[in-house]
């Protein structure tokens, strides 16, 4: 005996359509409900560097104002011209840019062999390197100052753009990083083709090696740039006169001694001024810098 289908099939193609356009509408919301999300914290994130910027256009006394202004001021010239033109902060954010940049230049000249032969180099004592590494990432920058400070005071560094940058090339977060990358991206097969052919360690790591870590190298650049322009402590420690002094600690002294009350009409045009530069290297090169995130992290 047959059994009936008790939906027809006008029924069936309904109740068809009914489900896809419910799970179209969840698909939708789920969507909208994202991008929602995602614009939030943007704007979360993002008001206050654009408080920053107005900020730093409002008269003497202007952040004391109730209900807060969100419009910049007519002050912006006057605040910007005064910092520019009265006060050595050119002076100091290019000792700033001398030491981030010195100090990334050095980070990649070790970081990069190093990492790449902690990574694909078999040699005695690779894995004592790897533990003193990893040690090494785990003491705080303050305790292996004092000894650092010693060191520079013994050897005629203090007051110096090479002390500073000297004692600071060695990072082994970097060279941590390289060698993670290096084992992801660099396959054996190919230095081992290179090598068969008559190429030697050098042109194996300048032909191969940099090009196929260059993501991870712009990657842990930028970073190293990016702190080490926002870096207090070693620079206030070795870095004292006016005429090498960097711009975070310049702006700490004058904050604490120039005016009273503190003057923030004035420090927070040097405060944009540091901050922009940064920002827009990194959205220039964020590309890169995901890219050599993700490289070491993804068996490729």
């Amino acid at each position: 005996m047959a059994i009936e289908n008790p939906l027809t099939s006008d029924e069936s193609d309904t109740e068809e359509q009914a489900y896809s356009t419910t799970s179209e509408h969840i698909e939708r919301l789920a969507k909208y409900s994202t991008k929602t999300t995602i614009a939030f914290i943007a704007v979360l994130t993002g008001f206050p560097l654009y408080y920053l910027l107005i900020a730093s256009t409002y008269p003497q006394g202007g952040l004391g104002t109730f209900p807060p202004q969100l419009l910049p001021s007519g002050h912006a010239i006057e605040n910007y011209t005064f910092l520019l033109t009265e006060t050595i902060f050119p002076g100091t954010l290019l000792n700033s840019v001398i030491y981030a940049g010195g100090t990334t230049l050095g980070m990649l000249i070790i970081s990069a062999p190093a990492g790449y032969a902690l990574a694909k180099i078999d040699f005695r004592g690779s894995t004592t390197m790897l533990i003193i590494v990893l040690v090494m990432m785990a003491i705080p920058f303050q305790l292996m100052s004092i000894p650092l400070f010693e060191m520079a005071v013994n050897w005629g560094l203090i007051n110096t753009y090479f002390g500073a940058i000297i004692t600071s090339v060695t990072i082994p977060l970097a060279v941590f990083f390289v060698k993670q990358n290096a084992e992801q991206v660099l396959h054996d097969d190919l230095l081992d083709s290179a090598r068969v052919n008559g190429a030697s360690e050098f042109q194996v790591f300048k032909n191969i090696v940099l090009p196929l870590l260059w993501p991870a190298l712009i990657a842990i650049s930028m970073y190293i740039f990016i702190t080490r322009m926002q870096s207090y402590y070693w620079p206030l420690i070795i870095l004292r006169n006016e005429d090498v002094m960097v711009a975070q600690v310049w702006i700490s002294i004058w904050e604490g001694g120039i005016e009273t009350p503190t003057p923030f009409h004035r420090i927070l045009p040097a405060s944009v001024i540091i901050v922009l530069p940064l920002l827009i290297t990194f959205l220039l090169g964020q590309k890169y810098f995901v890219k050599g995130l993700t490289g070491g992290s993804i068996k490729g």
